[in-house]
C-alpha cells in the first residue's frame, strides 16, 4: 500500500511541475510578445502574430490632416 501511495504521490507531483512549465512556457511565447507589442503602442495581430507598426496616412499621401466632424455635426 505504501509503494502505490508513493508511486501515485510522485505522479502527481511530476504533473504538477509539468503544467507549471506549460503555463510558463505559453506565457513566455504566447502571452508576453502581444503585451509587449501593445504597450509600444503598436497593432498586434493574433493570427499571424506579428507586430505592426501603425502608419500615419498623411505622412504617406502628402495631404493636409483635416479632422473629421462628429456624425450629426452641421457645417
Amino acid at each position: 500500500m505504501s509503494n502505490n501511495y508513493h508511486r501515485v504521490m510522485w505522479g502527481f507531483v511530476a504533473l504538477f511541475f509539468a503544467a507549471v512549465i506549460a503555463v510558463t512556457i505559453y506565457q513566455a511565447v504566447w502571452i508576453e510578445p502581444g503585451k509587449r507589442c501593445e504597450a509600444a503602442h503598436k497593432w498586434w495581430d493574433p493570427d499571424q502574430r506579428v507586430c505592426g507598426t501603425p502608419l500615419y496616412l498623411p505622412a504617406i499621401t502628402h495631404r493636409p490632416n483635416k479632422p473629421i466632424a462628429p456624425a450629426g455635426a452641421s457645417r
